[in-house]
C-alpha cells in the first residue's frame, strides 16, 4: 500500500510491518525515520518503534555484538528539523529554511523541503560526542540515515538539508 497518502493508511501499514517484524527470527530490527513514516505522528512512531530508546528519540546508537573490534550502529533522524508538523525542532527548521532559499540551495527544492529534512543542532552535538567516544573506545561506527549526506548518490533535492555539515562530521 501507499501508507503516506493518509495517516490512517500509514497506521495500517505500520501495524502490518510491526507484526511482521515481531515474527522475524533475527536478533533486532533497527528503524530510521523518513518522510513517509511521518504521515503518522511521532508519538505513534515512538510507541511502536522507539520505545526502548532514551526519550523515545528517533536517533540513537546501539553496540553491535561481534568478534574482534567493536561496532556501534548510529541511527540519525534526518527529519529532526523539517516542515513536518511533528518536527521536534520547528524553530530551528524555520531559521534554516530562511537562510537557505530553494533557488540557491537545491537540497531545499523538493516540495519546498517537505520531502526531506535536516539534523538539528542537538543531534549534531550528540553525533560528534558519540563519534569521539567510538574513537576513544576503538569502535567502528556504522551510520544509518534515511536521507543521504553526500552528493552523487541521489538528486540534490533528496539530500539531508545540512548535508555538508553532516558529511564533514562523518569524514573528519
Amino acid at each position: 500500500t501507499q501508507g503516506n497518502v493518509t495517516e490512517e493508511k500509514t497506521l495500517a501499514d505500520l501495524d502490518v510491518i510491526s507484526s511482521l517484524f515481531n515474527t522475524l527470527q533475527v536478533p533486532k530490527v533497527f528503524h530510521t525515520v523518513g518522510n513517509h513514516c511521518l504521515a503518522a505522528s511521532r508519538a505513534v512512531l515512538a510507541s511502536e518503534l522507539f520505545q526502548h530508546h532514551p526519550n523515545n528519540a528517533a536517533y540513537y546508537s546501539v553496540r553491535l555484538e561481534g568478534k574482534g573490534r567493536g561496532w556501534r550502529l548510529i541511527v540519525l533522524d534526518t527529519m529532526d528539523m523539517s516542515t513536518n508538523p511533528t518536527c521536534p525542532s520547528p524553530e530551528e527548521a524555520q531559521r534554516f529554511i530562511a537562510a537557505h532559499p530553494a533557488d540557491q540551495h537545491l537540497q531545499m527544492g523538493l516540495g519546498g523541503g517537505r520531502a526531506n529534512g535536516g539534523i538539528a543542532a542537538n543531534q549534531i552535538c550528540w553525533l560528534r560526542a558519540l563519534l569521539a567516544e567510538c574513537e576513544r573506545e576503538g569502535e567502528w561506527a556504522l551510520v544509518a540515515m534515511h536521507h543521504p549526506a553526500t552528493t552523487g548518490v541521489a538528486p540534490l533535492s533528496h539530500l539531508v538539508w545540512n548535508y555538508t555539515d553532516v558529511f564533514e562530521i562523518l569524514t573528519s
